[in-house]
């Protein structure tokens, strides 16, 4: 078995609007332009939602189907 450890550690950014609108904010945890040090990750999203209870702002997963 391999020896792994933390090997860095990076400040995100503050989080930004979201895409799904008022209560949605997304922070970028791996930059694509750092390749070299995320592989195999190529973009990593954390994503913040805390919207009204029974609010629907987006549609579908499309994966939600595989999920079943």
């Amino acid at each position: 078995m391999s020896d792994r450890g933390i090997g860095r550690v990076v400040t995100t950014a503050p989080p930004s609007p979201g895409f799904i609108g008022e209560g949605h904010t997304a922070v970028s945890v791996v930059d694509p332009k750092e390749f070299s040090h995320n592989d195999p990750f190529i973009v990593l999203m954390d994503d913040r939602i805390d919207l009204e209870a029974g609010v629907r702002r987006a549609g579908r997963i499309p994966t939600a189907a595989s999920r079943r």
